[in-house]
């Protein structure tokens, strides 16, 4: 199985995202790469180069990987199928940006069970509605603050709770 991570730059409403880069799972083995590593930009957004580098480097193209993640954060999850290079891919799925994190620290970490927190204090807006969050109010809406999952290597990650800043 070969699964890909990527997370977007910017959001719809054009606030930048720092520190961007790719996470691949290549049968068995994890491979990641930051943006800046290759763009040379400290807290560059986005994938485009280091998404071409890995490709480069793996001898691979994104038709050899079974799923393609994309994790967005200050906005709602669903928009981290837009506004990106990779957005019409028929592979792409959006990614709960905690759950990335939450995933990436599991299944690296070499453990059969475990009890994940993620703390990062600005995941995904948990506001619903057709509403744009703007890209100077993303702070004001409810949002994750931190969560809480029971992974296993059997059965993957179960949300257990997810604390907003409205609490």
């Amino acid at each position: 199985m070969r699964y890909l991570g990527v997370n977007k730059g910017w959001t719809c409403s054009g606030k930048m995202l720092r520190n961007g880069g790719v996470a691949a799972y290549l049968d068995g083995r994890f491979v990641a790469l930051a943006e800046e590593r290759v763009t040379g930009k400290k807290y560059a957004p986005g994938y485009s180069e280091s998404l071409k580098a890995l490709l480069r480097h793996q001898e691979l193209s994104l038709g050899h990987f079974d799923r393609i993640g994309v994790s967005t954060c200050c906005e709602r999850q669903e928009l981290a199928l837009q506004a990106h290079e990779l957005a019409d891919h028929p592979r792409v799925e959006s990614v709960n940006h905690h759950l990335s994190h939450a995933s990436l620290a599991f299944y690296s970490s070499g453990f059969e069970r475990a009890i994940v927190a993620v703390v990062d204090g600005g995941g995904n807006v948990l506001a619903s509605g057709d509403d744009e969050v703007q890209a100077d109010d993303w702070w004001a809406e409810p949002r994750e603050q931190h969560s809480y999952y029971l992974a296993t290597r059997r059965h993957g990650l179960e949300l257990v709770c997810r604390y907003s800043n409205s609490r």
